[in-house]
């Protein structure tokens, strides 16, 4: 079996039926890779030797083992996105109760502080008092 590659390339394809020679310097190369081209090519099992069709199997079991591993992992993030917008909805009532606690006892903190604040103020000294010291 020769040894060849093949160069793919995807690229925009948007632009009209008719293409002129200006729009070929118009197409947008979108991504390129070369591969070996009897990994898209179809041939029949009957003409493959057992050590390329042990190689095939073997590729197709790890590309579905990491298809299962892709497909679990998005299902086990899907049930915990889940499982925390139930929890968080469940503990909404508990989570307002609480911040409406702590605005009112916050409140009657600033209250108590600005009381105190005004009672200071009505038994302080006048600040013009002149303190002399004798030695």
């Amino acid at each position: 079996m020769t040894n060849t590659q093949m160069l793919v390339m995807a690229y925009n394809s948007s632009f009209d039926e008719e293409m002129c020679e200006e729009d070929y310097d118009k197409i947008e190369v979108l991504s390129s890779q070369i591969e070996e081209p009897e990994e898209f090519l179809l041939t029949p099992v009957s003409q493959l030797d057992t050590e390329e069709l042990e190689q095939r199997v073997q590729k197709e079991k790890g590309r579905k083992r990491i298809v299962r591993v892709i497909v679990i992992v998005s299902l086990i993030l899907l049930l915990f996105s889940v499982v925390l917008v139930a929890l968080s909805l469940y503990m909404s009532k508990d989570i307002d109760k609480s911040v409406r606690n702590s605005n009112e006892m916050l409140r009657r903190h600033n209250d108590r502080m600005s009381q105190g604040t005004q009672l200071r103020e009505q038994h302080t000294l006048p600040a013009t008092v002149n303190v002399t010291l004798q030695h």
